[in-house]
């Protein structure tokens, strides 16, 4: 009675292994053995037991406790507390290399899908008005999958302003490495910034939004990113005044700041009144700036 149990549940499972890729038949076996002798044994003691095929329970058994994409084969661990398994071993697939990082890339691409579709929500509707499940309709997902990335809305919208902001300097940072006069680099970084804001008015909404909800947050997501942004322009200005390109009495400070503020106040200026020119305001700002208001002659008078 034994080996006809044994014999069915192998026959029946073994075709869903090999479907699965679970070539290893050997250790499928012993588990296989385990179960039917579980099930026998109950039985001889007079407690009735729904002898369930392997084949159709492998996804609500051991192997449900191990997350997937599986590894085409199988190991044995030993110390399942899996009631089903009386021997104390439990059937586990181990994930591949190969395996683990296409699940890791698709987590990320659909966290960037949430990303991506809730910060036009946010900056569309306002926080207030945009909810968990107006983001997973457009996303098309269940709203309980948004929760396994994000546990709130305040965490799912400081995200998306986060993501903003490095997006950002990561432009910046690209834009003004493709060019090695340090003046060019310059120009090419305020006109990225202000091209950036112009091509995403999302996060300028969300900017404006952050300060006025969260306003008990120590740093605004913005300033975090340009602190972190001014260590590198710090350096770069310091090295033009070693090299007597700017004058040895500026403040690197305060020229940060000087420039900070132009680009920032002009971001907002143009979301509010509309979208001018990326290049000509560059070459403006650049040109008080560098030069000021200052005719030479009033200049020398000075």
């Amino acid at each position: 009675m034994f080996a006809a149990g044994f014999a069915r549940v192998r026959r029946l499972s073994a075709r869903r292994l090999r479907r699965e890729g679970c070539y290893d038949l050997g250790v499928f076996d012993k588990v296989v053995r385990n179960l039917v002798t579980s099930s026998f044994h109950n039985r001889s003691l007079g407690r009735p037991h729904e002898f369930r095929l392997f084949s159709r329970s492998i996804e609500d058994t051991a192997l449900s406790q191990t997350p997937r994409p599986w590894h085409p084969f199988l190991t044995l661990e030993a110390g399942s507390s899996d009631s089903f398994f009386s021997s104390g071993f439990r059937l586990v697939k181990v994930p591949s290399k190969a395996s683990q990082d296409k699940a890791a890339t698709q987590r990320l691409q659909r966290r960037q899908k949430i990303v991506d579709a809730a910060s036009r929500l946010f900056a569309q509707l306002g926080y207030s008005e945009c909810d968990m499940d107006r983001v997973a309709t457009r996303v098309r997902i269940a709203k309980g999958t948004i929760y396994l990335y994000f546990p709130s809305k305040e965490q799912l919208f400081l995200a998306c302003v986060d993501w903003g902001m490095s997006q950002m300097q990561l432009a910046i940072r690209a834009a003004e490495e493709s060019t090695a006069d340090p003046f060019d680099k310059i120009a090419k970084a305020i006109r990225t910034y202000l091209t950036f804001f112009a091509e995403h008015p999302q996060y300028v909404e969300l900017l404006i939004q952050e300060r006025a909800i969260f306003k008990n947050r120590k740093r605004p997501t913005y300033f975090e990113h340009r602190d972190t942004a001014r260590i590198y322009w710090r350096e770069f200005y310091k090295n033009l005044i070693d090299q007597g390109r700017l004058r040895p009495d500026i403040q690197v400070d305060a020229l940060l700041d000087t420039i900070g503020n132009l680009v920032y106040g002009t971001m907002f200026t143009n979301h509010f009144l509309g979208k001018k020119s990326a290049g000509e305001q560059e070459v403006n700002i650049l040109d008080i700036v560098f030069r000021g208001i200052l005719s030479d002659k009033e200049r020398a008078a000075k």
